[in-house]
């Protein structure tokens, strides 16, 4: 549902541009108003011209600050970058580079983990869920996804994977169970495209778990959807809060506790996805988001792939925070 709005811009462009419609009209409703920052792409009135290169430039291109981000801690390698930005209070995409290109998800797909355990495990602890994502516990996620599955597809499974930070040599044998999550995770979100979407094990240690970053944004916004249903607690607050927790405690510190996300690290990946909050003319607003750096290697460039994460996001939430009429950059 929420990529829908990229994917029809195309159709619609030209069937606006065979009907050479006399009237100006907006021609991407993902893109926010000029106050949020972002300028709505339009057809001039003749009718001249091929808006289909505007409308990349916004959905597909960097601004000139996230290009320096890149250019700086990533050889300027921008095809092995993507993100969106989406609005929660209105669903419109604010950003959105290669958001539809799929990108291994490492540790993100504990975020499917969890929601099956959750809603489908009778009496599971929230706190340990809790703790699973904060601390991105590959055990305890290899754990969560059998038992899930034995509750949506009762499969029994052999005894889950036990190292708490490391993957095991091989792949998991819970391809089955983990298929059987997700499927019940989609099932849950039939609007949505989940064209490509795969995830072959609970913890993220399986190479061919993929997804793009609009449906990192609809499991987000399902499990938004179901409020305080965990303990009294939000989806969010299950996850690692920048400055104060988990693993992303270290991270972000300027803006601490604007940041709940999991973050995803299997070499050559690095990546960060949930939810982000800005402050503008007094009224605190919330985006989900996700982020995948693909590197070309450990060691140096992991930390550069979190130095990139880590300014894209601070740049992120002071450009949604920024006054009307403040310049942060040329979205």
């Amino acid at each position: 549902m929420i990529r829908k709005s990229i994917r029809t811009v195309f159709i619609l462009a030209t069937v606006i541009l065979l009907a050479a419609c006399s009237k100006e009209r907006s021609i991407y409703e993902g893109l926010g108003p000029e106050e949020d920052g972002v300028i709505d792409v339009t057809i001039p009135d003749d009718g001249e011209g091929a808006p289909l290169e505007s409308i990349r430039h916004n959905v597909d291109e960097l601004s000139s600050e996230e290009k320096k981000f890149v250019d700086d801690l990533h050889e300027s390698e921008y095809d092995k970058l993507s993100f969106v930005v989406i609005d929660v209070e209105n669903m419109k995409i604010k950003r959105s580079y290669l958001g539809e290109t799929p990108r291994r998800l490492a540790s993100i797909s504990k975020l499917s983990t969890a929601l099956g355990a959750l809603e489908r495990v009778n009496n599971v602890s929230v706190s340990k869920v809790r703790q699973m994502l904060k601390n991105s516990n590959n055990g305890e996620a290899s754990r969560y996804v059998r038992l899930a599955a034995k509750a949506i597809a009762g499969i029994v499974s052999p005894p889950a994977y036990t190292d708490a930070h490391s993957c095991p040599n091989g792949f998991l044998e819970e391809e089955d169970q983990a298929h059987a999550v997700l499927n019940w995770l989609t099932s849950q979100i039939p609007e949505a495209d989940w064209t490509d979407a795969s995830i072959n094990d609970g913890a993220g240690c399986h190479y061919d778990n993929f997804m793009d970053g609009f449906q990192i944004a609809e499991i987000l916004h399902f499990a938004d959807s179901r409020g305080k249903a965990y303990a009294g607690l939000n989806f969010e607050q299950l996850l690692s809060i920048n400055g104060t927790d988990g693993t992303w405690k270290n991270k972000n510190t300027d803006h601490k506790g604007r940041i709940f996300a999991k973050t995803g690290t299997l070499n050559p990946n690095s990546n960060l996805a949930g939810y982000f909050y800005a402050k503008r003319q007094g009224v605190m607003k919330k985006y989900y988001f996700a982020v995948f750096i693909e590197k070309k290697g450990g060691g140096s460039y992991t930390t550069k792939a979190r130095k990139l994460i880590e300014s894209l996001m601070r740049y992120w939430i002071n450009f949604y925070s920024a006054q009307e009429g403040d310049s942060l950059g040329d979205f």
